[in-house]
């Protein structure tokens, strides 16, 4: 197939609708691989398109479910755009698209001891990005601080006791808060983000903070099976079963400061009564 029928309007219909750049530009990818799957198969006229083209052309797709995913509602959003503003009738039901069932990751049991001596490797580094991945990892475990709130994290946002984001408080301890002091103090510009890349390809920027993939990959990296989400549920499994006496409704509001001790034993193995 030569073109996709309204391709160009499609486009304006996105931007109009203000469509991020990122979808913007994933869902006309998805839209290239699907034209040069019509092109391979022979099919040069619209109306020959039926489920069975799609779904055939979604099982040949190489890529992860996520991404292949995105591509499958871009193919879906076109087709829902020629029905709704073209008035174009299919041999099918665009609510027939689906997207590829995604598999669902289970964290393994966390082993406290183990982690407990990759943290100190990372702590012991002096590298700029081995500090801020310390205290990235921290401020999860301690908080469970949830990832679109951590990368954003402004370095006005942060006092000695707590992190401030809109009406909302992460409390600290003090050992989390020297940690983010003696990091800022060794920084050579005033970054508007607590949380920058120092990539050599990266020009240092203010205003660029951390991506939430680059933050997964450094806890897939260190921790192996561990995702971010395992992090977390380090924090609101222990504060929730083990510790019932505080109402788990003050977890983030204003109960976090009073939990800090408490849970950073858990994580370091360092109190009998977690130790098992």
């Amino acid at each position: 197939m030569k073109d996709l029928p309204n391709i160009n309007e499609y486009v304006k219909h996105l931007n109009s609708n203000n469509y991020g750049n990122s979808t913007l530009v994933a869902y006309l990818t998805g839209l290239n691989h699907f034209k040069k799957y019509l092109t391979i198969k022979n099919i040069k006229n619209f109306n020959e398109i039926n489920i069975e083209v799609i779904n055939q052309f979604i099982q040949e797709l190489s890529i992860s479910n996520n991404t292949a995913n995105v591509y499958i509602n871009g193919v879906k959003n076109y087709f829902n755009f020629l029905e709704k503003y073209k008035s174009l009738n299919f041999n099918f039901k665009i609510e027939d698209i689906k997207e590829i069932k995604r598999s669902k990751v289970v964290n393994k049991e966390i082993d406290y001891e183990l982690m407990t001596r990759r943290l100190n490797v990372i702590k012991k580094n002096d590298s700029l990005s081995s500090k801020r991945d310390y205290i990235i990892i921290q401020l999860v475990i301690k908080t469970g601080i949830r990832i679109s709130d951590l990368i954003k994290i402004r370095v006005d946002q942060f006092s000695d006791d707590s992190i401030k984001i809109n009406d909302y408080f992460y409390y600290i301890d003090r050992e989390l808060s020297k940690d983010i002091n003696d990091y800022l103090s060794r920084l050579d510009h005033k970054f508007a983000y607590l949380f920058v890349s120092f990539s050599r390809n990266i020009k240092l920027n203010g205003d660029q903070c951390l991506t939430s993939s680059s933050v997964a990959r450094m806890i897939k990296k260190n921790f192996g099976n561990i995702s971010y989400n395992g992090l977390k549920s380090i924090y609101f499994k222990n504060i929730i079963d083990d510790l019932p006496e505080i109402e788990t409704t003050h977890c983030h509001n204003i109960g976090g400061k009073t939990m800090i001790d408490d849970l950073y034993k858990i994580i370091n193995n360092e109190d009998e009564k977690y130790s098992n």
